[in-house]
């Protein structure tokens, strides 16, 4: 007897362990969720690249105008979504902005996340007691929820609307009512207005109702297609043909299927329990399978979306509907399991395990002391982004691959780089009057990532003339965190060919002191002019400013060098250091244009004459020599 209960409480205390530890990882997830959303919601910073276009397009509505334009009219920024979130941002922004600028956009992304979810437990029967929150807490928990529920764009929002759609369309199918049809046309048209590549729902909910209902099919399409033309119709009124431009082509990008392969394992990776949950959900014979296969064919629709991940610029944001989808459904077969009892029960705690520790490696930093200090970092690294141009007018123009560093300072943002690199990789834009305007460096400022040149994650925020065009008309200025402030140079070096061997030419080079360098805010302060030989007095500093170009394919591990010569043949000054992409973690691009700089401080003690400059470049690993050239006669030095 007592054998037997012992046998029969362990199967209880088994499942009540196993419980446990899946209600005490989700909590401390959930948990971690709420910190950091409470911590960003008010950061007075972008946290993330995508964020700070979308500022900009909200900062158009806020002024009274839509962010769509002709793409070859100066400024060089537009739109590339539907407008929904960024009216209701606008909207919200004097009630909630007064500590962030990203405030009201933020609290609309938290507040699509936890809608969602709430619509995760709405979905599952009412018999479900607490296990209907499982599915909305597995989805919060998920590390793009975590990092996608505060960012200030539209991707939350529109799924909020797209899935209060279909639930909708399920509540119309199981009251037989098909009045209820209407509200969720009505939410697929905000949702797609809110981000237009949310078009999966009302598709699937159109296919669903031609084979369940056919009949009820004008209750959906008459409403979705008057409400949503009479919305296109007025965006087109305003905005005439740059709307087309602006949302179809601009977002036309080259296709990668690597990048498509690489987001789609992450994914499968990431969610394998719920893919497998889902399926079985979707397999079950039920009563309601009806309503079931609504989320079955509407995940099969919006994982077919999915797959323009592979496009340039696309990320993790075309998975938020599938993972939505794969929740609901996976709550359903939790369900199912569970009241089948016996040791299916065992199944479900297991199973919800196996997803957490499937979610915990994705995680870009796994506890709270660690994010709490990448906040600070970041904190710290936009005050000093913001302090660098705070000297420069308000209407000056940088050009800044951080678009957020002008939306959140109130400047005017000239150039959306990816949107057009984009562009011009079509070739549908002119890229030549801003590869003009960068060569000369007509502008104070620059602001590109420290990477920039070798891209080596292939961000694509800059076409190869872009890069050369910076290259020519900017210093290598000073890094600060992951970006480089760049001042305009001086003057424009005329190009002074020089090959230097290995396939590696000196397109130009200049010789400047470091009194008249030039550094922004304006270039009217640069006192010196262009001079034929530079000129410099003994114990100044001059700054060799060398324009570099790789004909082939060059080492990674290389050092430039500058070394100056005297009359005698003495060497008076030295600078080594890496090569400014051997600090990038990216290979040299053939036929790339790098800038560099070298600090030469000579002696006081020099006499008066005609100083010859070598340039080399050579293999840390073994110090080889692999491309050199001297200049003799480079530079003048004037004794004090």
């Amino acid at each position: 007897m007592h054998t037997s209960r012992r046998a029969r409480s362990s199967p209880r205390w088994s499942l009540a362990l196993l419980w446990g530890a899946a209600i005490s990882l989700l909590g401390a997830l959930l948990a971690f969720f709420a910190l950091r959303n409470g911590w960003v919601l008010t950061f007075p910073y972008a946290v993330e690249n995508g964020e700070g276009p979308v500022l900009g397009w909200v900062g158009y509505l806020t002024a009274g105008s839509l962010p769509y334009k002709d793409i070859q009219r100066f400024p060089w920024d537009f739109a590339v979504y539907t407008p929904g979130y960024f009216a209701a941002t606008a909207a919200l922004g004097p009630w909630l902005n007064d500590v962030s600028p990203w405030t009201a956009g933020r609290a609309l992304s938290l507040f699509g996340a936890l809608a969602s979810a709430a619509l995760l437990a709405w979905q599952m029967p009412r018999r479900a007691t607490w296990l209907r929150w499982l599915p909305a807490a597995l989805f919060l928990a998920s590390p793009y929820l975590f990092r996608w529920s505060s960012f200030h764009r539209p991707d939350l929002f529109a799924l909020w609307w797209s899935a209060l759609g279909l639930l909708l369309v399920r509540h119309a199918h199981n009251a037989r009512r098909p009045g209820w049809l209407i509200g969720a046309a009505l939410a697929f048209v905000a949702s797609f207005f809110t981000k237009q590549s949310y078009f999966a729902a009302p598709i699937a909910a159109t296919l669903w109702l031609l084979w369940h209902e056919r009949r009820w099919l004008p209750w959906l399409l008459l409403p979705g297609l008057l409400g949503g033309g009479a919305v296109a119709l007025l965006l087109w009124r305003i905005a005439g043909p740059a709307l087309w431009e602006n949302l179809i082509l601009a977002n036309a990008n080259a296709f990668s299927w690597p990048s498509l392969w690489f987001f789609q394992r992450a994914f499968l990776r990431t969610a394998a329990p719920l893919v497998g949950l889902a399926l079985l959900a979707v397999g079950w014979p039920r009563r309601r399978e009806a309503a079931v296969s609504l989320f079955g064919i509407t995940l099969l629709v919006a994982w077919l979306v999915s797959f323009s991940v592979g496009k340039a610029g696309a990320w993790e944001n075309y998975f938020l509907e599938p993972l939505w989808l794969l929740a609901a459904l996976a709550g359903q077969a939790l369900f199912a399991l569970h009241e089948r009892g016996g040791w299916q029960r065992l199944i479900v705690p297991l199973l919800v395990l196996a997803q957490i520790a499937l979610f915990l490696p994705t995680f870009e930093r796994l506890g709270v002391a660690e994010e709490r200090a990448w906040l600070d970092e970041l904190r710290a690294e936009q005050d000093q982004l913001h302090a660098a141009i705070a000297p420069l007018p308000k209407d000056a123009v940088i050009w800044s691959e951080e678009v957020s560093l002008l939306a959140d300072s109130g400047r005017p943002v000239p150039l959306f780089p990816f949107g057009y690199t984009q562009l011009a990789a079509q070739g549908i834009w002119d890229q030549r009057p801003l590869t003009t305007r960068l060569a000369t460096g007509a502008d104070p400022l620059l602001v590109q990532r420290w990477d920039a040149v070798a891209d080596p994650l292939n961000r694509q925020r800059w076409s190869h003339e872009m890069r050369n065009a910076s290259e020519r008309g900017f210093a290598l200025g000073s890094r600060v965190g992951r970006w480089r402030l760049r001042p305009a140079l001086p003057f424009v070096a005329a190009d002074q060919w020089r090959n230097m061997g290995s396939g590696i030419d000196l397109l130009n080079w200049m010789a400047i002191p470091l009194e008249t360098d030039c550094q922004f805010p304006s270039r009217e302060r640069c006192l010196g002019q262009p001079l034929s030989r530079p000129v410099a007095v003994a114990g100044d500093t001059i700054a060799i400013h060398l324009l570099l170009q790789a004909s082939l394919v060059p080492p990674d591990d290389l050092a430039l060098s500058a070394q100056l010569f005297g009359p005698d043949g003495e060497r008076v000054a030295q600078e080594d250091l890496p090569l400014r992409l051997d600090g990038l973690g990216g290979s040299w691009p053939v036929g790339a244009v790098v800038r560099d700089e070298r600090l030469l401080t000579m002696p006081a003690d020099l006499l008066t004459g005609d100083y010859r400059l070598l340039i080399a470049l050579y293999r840390m690993s073994d110090g080889e020599t692999i491309a050199s050239v001297t200049m003799d006669r480079a530079i003048t030095v004037v004794a004090r």
